[in-house]
C-alpha cells in the first residue's frame, strides 16, 4: 500500500478499528495516516479538507 501511495500521491489515509489513536505521516509516501479505536459507540471523526490537504482532524465524543 505504501507504494500505491506514493504513486498516486494519496494524501490520507483513514482506517478503521484498532486499540489506539494514531495520526502520523508515513515517512515513505508522506501519507497522512489516521487510524483508531474511537469510530463507534458515539464517536466520530471530524476532518476538515482544504482541496487535498487535511486541515483539521477532531475527535468527538456523543456524549462530549
Amino acid at each position: 500500500m505504501r507504494q500505491r501511495f506514493k504513486t498516486y500521491n494519496i494524501p490520507i489515509y483513514i482506517a478503521g478499528h484498532i486499540h489506539w489513536d494514531t495520526l502520523e505521516a508515513d515517512p515513505y509516501s508522506d501519507t497522512l495516516l489516521l487510524a483508531g479505536q474511537r469510530g463507534g459507540m458515539g464517536h466520530h471523526r471530524l476532518i476538515t479538507l482544504q482541496g487535498f490537504e487535511g486541515e483539521s482532524i477532531e475527535f468527538k465524543s456523543a456524549w462530549d
